[in-house]
This record gives structure tokens, C-alpha cells and sequence, in this order.
């Protein structure tokens, strides 16, 4: 038996023609379409199976993107029982949104070749998650166990009317007892506003962040050098053998592979790009056989004076057995100078032209 070999299912790039747009976000008519730019995505090499591919765009000063992540609910596998939910998007993003009911077996699986860790031990990474909790939510965002019985890391919510507690479920190496980490803070939960969960390992240190700031007690010690890991199954929604399970919204629930710094964390919470662009995240589905799609992406107009602006997009995430490439994978994206920021000439109050002599006359 030959396995798979030469990237049968497609290495991703951005197409050589669309790695620099402009947008203008000031247009003087509606049949002015210049604040709409489109890029193209290639699949380039195999084209078996159906494949998807994740993009964002960010603030100029990270040319590189933000480090590599497993985007989780991209490569996981859900039943029916969890529903996609486009209209409950946060406005300004493309990616999936999933209602998950609570109901047994309402979860997602993600398949190992997915999972984070690759030598059985995890040390450092940030974990990202937004969600709209249900009322009185108490279930497991993401867990892994060994089905044995134990849990080798999970985050779990849980709130009630006034309260929210999220907690790190982790097992280390050396160390048969599941240990607990968590910290709680007084947050009245609103109908339909979303939650950035966000919890960070370093160097034996875990740090809780919600809505982009760092929980109070929100800083805890590893009971141990690292989270020990190994083959089981890796859940989205749902603990240790399906239960303990997650209701309501998520969207972007995401791995780094490090501690982001605090200019990355805000970066990944409060999205700059999003006030001037719309959307600034999205996914794009190639089925079988089919090697180029595209996506629009247009300026936001505001009143405000601002000289040009630059932002960075880049390829993130795949699934199906894809990949994305090393090169062409990031574009430039210019929006050019708006709202007059270079100023505007004109009279101000009344202007009477000056009257010469009987001789001739002229305006000043």
C-alpha cells in the first residue's frame, strides 16, 4: 500500500495577483466601487476531498500574523444536534458560530492528527474561545482524556446571574491526580454579548484573562513542570466521556502554540482592523476537484480624518488534509487617506469680491 504523498489535497496560497489591494473608504457615489477589494485563494497541487481554509486580517505591525493555531471548530467534527449559527456571528467576523443545546451527544470531536501537542507534553499555550454562555452554563469548552477514566487538560465555564468561573482541568507528568485551576469574577451576563475566554501557560505559570483583561486571582502555579498528554479523545462542548457539556454560542475557539504577549492578546480581542473593514475573518469551502475561490472584502466609512492605513492578511488554519503554503500566504492591504485628511479649501462666512476703480476691476 502507497499512503498519501505529494499533497493530495491542496497546499493553499494566496494568488501572486492579489498580494497588495487598495480600498478607498470615501466614495463619492453609489455607483463608486472602490471601497470593495476581492482576494482570490488557490489550491494549488491535489485537489482530493473537500477542504476548508481560515483567514483573518490584522493591524500592520504584525506582518507575520499571530502564532500558528489549531482553529478548533474549524477542524471539528459536529452532529446535528449542533447547529451553525451565521446570524449570531460577532458582526464583524466570517467564521463559524455553533449553538451547542446541551442534549447528549451535542458535541464536536476533533480528530488526532489535530491535536495540539505532538510529545506527549504540553508547556506553554494560550487558549482562546468566545462564547455566549446560556443561563446558568456549567460544561467543559474544550477537554481531552484518556478514556481511562481520567482528564489530561480541559477549560470549563461556569456561570449563574452573577458570577462567572472558568477553570483549567490538568493532569502532570509524574502525577496521576487531576488538578484544578480557576478563578471567578462578579460579571452580569448579558442576552446576546459575547465572552473572550482566554487562559495562557508559561513557564509553569497560568493566567486567566476574560474580555481581554486579566482576571483578579487570575494568576496560579502549575502543580508541576508541565500538563501531561498522550492518544484520546479530544472533545469541543463536552467533557470526559460526553459529560459535563457546554450550552450555548461559540465562535473562534483556538490553540496558539505560546504565551501571546499583551499586544497579541489585544490584538486578538479587540480586533483594530474591524473598524475600518468588514469582515475581517472568514472561512472558504473548496469541495473536491475545485482549485481557486474568492471573497470580498469592502472599507467601513466613518467621519473621521485619517491618512492611509495598512493591514495584514494572511491564510491561518486548514482542514481536510490540506495545507498552507510557506510563501504567498500573507497580502497587503491598503485603505488610502480619507474624509479630506489631506484638508479641504473653501470660503468660510460671507465673501464679497473687491470692487477696483472706474478703470477696470478684478477678482481677489
Amino acid at each position: 500500500m502507497i499512503p498519501f504523498n505529494d499533497d493530495p489535497f491542496g497546499i493553499f496560497i494566496l494568488d501572486p495577483e492579489c498580494l497588495e489591494r487598495e480600498v478607498a473608504e470615501d466614495v463619492l457615489s453609489e455607483d463608486d466601487m472602490s471601497y470593495i477589494t476581492n482576494f482570490t485563494i488557490l489550491r494549488q497541487q491535489g485537489v482530493f476531498g473537500d477542504v476548508r481554509v481560515g483567514w483573518e486580517i490584522l493591524s500592520s505591525e504584525f506582518t507575520d500574523g499571530l502564532p500558528p493555531m489549531i482553529d478548533f471548530l474549524l477542524v471539528g467534527i459536529f452532529p446535528s444536534t449542533v447547529h451553525l449559527q451565521p446570524h449570531m456571528r460577532r458582526h464583524h467576523s466570517g467564521t463559524d458560530a455553533l449553538y451547542f443545546s446541551g442534549v447528549e451527544g451535542a458535541f464536536g470531536t476533533v480528530h488526532p492528527k489535530y491535536h495540539p501537542s505532538k510529545n506527549n507534553s504540553i508547556a506553554n499555550f494560550t487558549f482562546s474561545a468566545w462564547v455566549i454562555p446560556d443561563a446558568n452554563t456549567n460544561g467543559f469548552v474544550i477537554a481531552k482524556d484518556d478514556g481511562n477514566g481520567s482528564i489530561y487538560y480541559g477549560v470549563k465555564i461556569q456561570t449563574n446571574e452573577s458570577h462567572v468561573t472558568l477553570s483549567l482541568h490538568y493532569k502532570t507528568l509524574g502525577s496521576n491526580a487531576t488538578y484544578i485551576a480557576k478563578t471567578t469574577v462578579t460579571k452580569y451576563l448579558e442576552e446576546n454579548v459575547w465572552l473572550h475566554l482566554l487562559i495562557v501557560l508559561d513557564d509553569g505559570i497560568i493566567e486567566f484573562y476574560l474580555d481581554g483583561n486579566a482576571m483578579p486571582r487570575g494568576i496560579k502555579s502549575l502543580k508541576g513542570e508541565a500538563i501531561i498528554d498522550g492518544p484520546g479523545m479530544l472533545r469541543i462542548g463536552a467533557g470526559m466521556n460526553g459529560n459535563d457539556r457546554f450550552t450555548g454560542l461559540m465562535q473562534d475557539v483556538r490553540s496558539y502554540e505560546r504565551k501571546l504577549t499583551v499586544e497579541e492578546i489585544y490584538e486578538l480581542h479587540a480586533m483594530p482592523a474591524k473598524s475600518d473593514l468588514h469582515p475581517v475573518s472568514g472561512y472558504l469551502e473548496f469541495r473536491q476537484g475545485e482549485t481557486n475561490k474568492s471573497f470580498i472584502i469592502s472599507a467601513r466609512d466613518d467621519n473621521e480624518e485619517e491618512g492611509e492605513e495598512l493591514f495584514i492578511l494572511k491564510l491561518v488554519s486548514v482542514y481536510g488534509g490540506s495545507r498552507i503554503s510557506e510563501e504567498n500566504t500573507t497580502a497587503r492591504l491598503i485603505i488610502q487617506k480619507s474624509d479630506n485628511a489631506n484638508g479641504l479649501f473653501g470660503f468660510t462666512g460671507t465673501c464679497i469680491p473687491e470692487v477696483s476703480s472706474a478703470l477696470g476691476g478684478f477678482w481677489s
